[in-house]
């Protein structure tokens, strides 16, 4: 008898702890900002001052496929973010939204060989807070 009773007390606690914790079926998924923030390798967080300022995330990349986040706070306004390699061999362009919530923009890149650090460009995004960060894909 004492046996069963110790087994009702762990899965009343089970159940108890189930409820306060609020978990569902639904909690199995996991959002892209979740899952970048998992694999990311570097970021860098900076107010834009200039009208092209330049960032850098120096952090060596090998060759291959990587999730670039970019997430901008500021006026409700709209620009585009340049990156390249550390060789400028491969770059792109990116647009990137901004609003007073914060807008955050996903991009895949790939990068044809290995470079030293990932260059932008934050084109007229003056007095925004903008961060840049890079995850394995």
């Amino acid at each position: 008898m004492l046996q069963s009773k110790s087994m009702v007390s762990v899965a009343s606690l089970a159940m108890l702890s189930l409820w306060l914790g609020g978990c569902s079926s639904d909690d199995g998924q996991v959002s892209a900002d979740a899952l970048h923030q998992e694999h990311e390798l570097a970021s860098i967080r900076t107010e834009v001052t200039q009208p092209n300022q330049e960032l850098s995330l120096g952090f060596p990349l090998n060759g291959g496929q990587y999730s670039l986040t970019l997430h901008c706070t500021g006026d409700r306004i709209s620009s585009t973010v340049e990156w390249s390699s550390s060789d400028h061999s491969d770059y792109g362009a990116i647009n990137v939204p901004c609003s007073a919530d914060g807008s955050v923009v996903h991009q895949q890149i790939t990068l044809g060989s290995y470079s030293q650090s990932l260059n932008f460009v934050a084109a007229e995004l003056q007095g925004q807070r903008l961060q840049v960060s890079v995850a394995d894909s």
